[in-house]
């Protein structure tokens, strides 16, 4: 079997501190390459957001030395993004990814891209250069980029994609019955997290370094502010409840087209936090509760789950892969009742509560971040030797 040691990547996204987006993008990236794989990241910041929501600017290049011989280098040059239009923005995307990679003149063993949309941009070079290409389905709603499968030549790259990296079983059904792929080139990989940064920490050591009260139980919420994600409705569920003992926290952001605000008595917190303090918060917690709509597989449950909570999220395709009976209840994202039932539940049953917990300790073992990137880069190997 061949084996690949260097790969090219390309993400429509990739953090800086000022600007932690799509943080699991890095973790599995700076995985990989501890592995003593070499990694160029062809990641296109937005030009017109720069300028006009006054995103943080990131550099255009870093690079890393990293163990094992590894390397990381990182390339973000500006594209103009149309907001609105989806198509138009792609292509621009792609132009910038077709002339990055090509002043860099790099000879990768494969190429690697963050989701179906974003690996258009690079199956020409792929085509021209011989190179195998693997995606990585996470999208939460896949059939809402109809507009962008639709473009000439979408389809005919969709089926020279050489395997397919799906972080749920729903994102592998959704893919098939989109006739973007087939069953055998697919493996179902779930997202993953840095499980020396996402751990046990001691609560009560850490509620009284931010001043809480060790007798609250806390619920917490971590994701955006928006109706999909549903703040206000776990906000309402705590207001259904109105037990002074239950507190909360609200780690997010609001959504600009879509604000949903949590609301209640109790809240700890509410805002955005850095990536690196997220722990504590998730730590200090009794119970996490995140009723969304709609996911490819929520980097913010892995988190929760490494960090030893009990889970009470939706009972949807999406979580099935990472969610059961053993670390958590399943509800109906969208009652308000089901909700507020499910975190009484836990608060009064303290043995259940404890069950789940070491449910979700047990799996957060499946979930590390260095377990991912093995299993993905011996994905690539074997997708490789099979377009051979």
């Amino acid at each position: 079997m061949k084996r690949i040691k260097s790969l090219l990547v390309i993400s429509p996204g990739y953090p800086i501190k000022e600007d932690p987006v799509y943080t699991f993008v890095e973790q599995l990236c700076v995985a990989m390459a501890n592995t003593g794989l070499e990694l160029t990241i062809v990641s296109p910041q937005s030009l017109p957001k720069h300028l006009f929501r006054r995103t943080p600017k990131h550099p255009f290049r870093r690079v890393y030395n990293m163990k094992n011989g590894g390397k990381l280098s990182i390339y973000q040059p500006y594209y103009i993004s149309i907001s609105g239009n989806e198509i138009l923005s792609s292509k621009f995307f792609k132009k910038v990814v077709e002339r990055t990679v090509n002043k860099l003149a790099i000879k990768p063993d494969a190429c690697y891209a963050h989701f179906w949309n974003t690996g258009f941009s690079i199956y020409d070079f792929c085509k021209k250069n011989s190179l195998p290409l693997i995606v990585a389905t996470g999208e939460g709603y896949l059939a809402g980029h109809k507009k962008t499968f639709e473009q000439e030549g979408f389809i005919d790259y969709a089926h020279g994609v050489a395997g397919v990296v799906c972080v749920s079983t729903k994102n592998k059904q959704d893919s098939i019955s989109l006739g973007l792929t087939t069953e055998d080139k697919c493996m179902v990989i779930p997202n993953a997290t840095d499980n020396k940064l996402f751990c046990l920490k001691d609560k009560i050591q850490l509620r009284e370094e931010y001043k809480i009260d060790p007798n609250s139980f806390i619920v917490s919420f971590v994701g955006s502010f928006d109706g999909r994600k549903g703040p206000d409705r776990v906000a309402k569920a705590i207001s259904l409840l109105d037990e002074e003992s239950i507190k909360s926290f609200f780690i997010g952001k609001l959504h600009a087209n879509n604000p949903h605000v949590p609301i209640c008595d109790g809240i700890l917190y509410k805002g955005a936090v850095e990536h690196s303090k997220l722990p504590d918060y998730l730590n200090m917690s009794d119970v996490f509760v995140l009723p969304t709509q709609n996911e490819g597989c929520c980097n913010a449950i892995v988190e929760a789950v490494a960090c030893g909570l009990p889970i009470v999220s939706s009972d949807r395709p999406f979580n099935y892969d990472i969610l059961d009976e053993t670390n958590s209840l399943l509800i109906d994202p969208d009652n308000v009742n089901e909700i507020a039932e499910s975190i009484k539940k836990l608060k009064k049953d303290e043995a259940l509560r404890n069950k789940l917990a070491e449910g979700s300790r047990r799996k957060a073992e499946e979930l590390s971040i260095e377990h991912r990137a093995e299993r993905i880069i011996g994905f690539i190997n074997e997708s490789i030797s099979y377009e051979n």
